[in-house]
C-alpha cells in the first residue's frame, strides 16, 4: 500500500484574491477550506493541474500549485493548491473570518445489550 498523508483542512469561508501568471487582474475566489499545506478556493472558472498560484489573503500571500479541480455545476470550480513547503499556513499567521474548528474524531460509543 503506498505511503498516504491525510491531508486535514479546516472548512472556512473569506472573500480573497488569486493572481494567475500572464493575468493582469487578480481574480475574487472565496477560500472554502484551508490546512498548513494545501487550500480549496471556489473560483468561475478552472484553474489547470500544475498552474503556479498565488492567494492573496487580506495583506499576506500563498503561494503554492494547482494539485486539481472539481465542478459543481451550481457554484463553479473548486480548486485545491497544494503550498509551496517554505510557505505554511498557521491560523496566528492569518485566520479567515469565518473559521471553523477542526473536526476532532470521536471514539465509537460502546453499546451493550438490555439485560436477560
Amino acid at each position: 500500500m503506498a505511503n498516504c498523508k491525510a491531508i486535514l483542512r479546516q472548512w472556512c469561508s473569506e472573500l480573497i484574491s488569486v493572481v494567475l501568471p500572464h493575468s493582469s487582474q487578480p481574480e475574487s475566489a472565496n477560500l472554502e477550506e484551508i490546512g498548513e499545506s494545501s487550500a480549496v478556493v471556489l473560483m468561475d472558472r478552472a484553474v489547470r493541474a500544475g498552474t503556479r498560484i498565488a492567494l492573496k489573503c487580506r495583506t499576506k500571500m500563498l503561494y503554492g500549485i494547482v494539485a486539481s479541480y472539481t465542478i459543481d455545476e451550481h457554484l463553479g470550480f473548486f480548486v485545491e493548491i497544494l503550498l509551496d513547503a517554505g510557505n505554511l499556513w498557521s491560523p496566528q499567521w492569518f485566520a479567515p473570518e469565518h473559521l471553523l474548528p477542526p473536526l476532532q474524531e470521536k471514539p465509537p460509543k460502546a453499546i451493550t445489550s438490555g439485560a436477560a
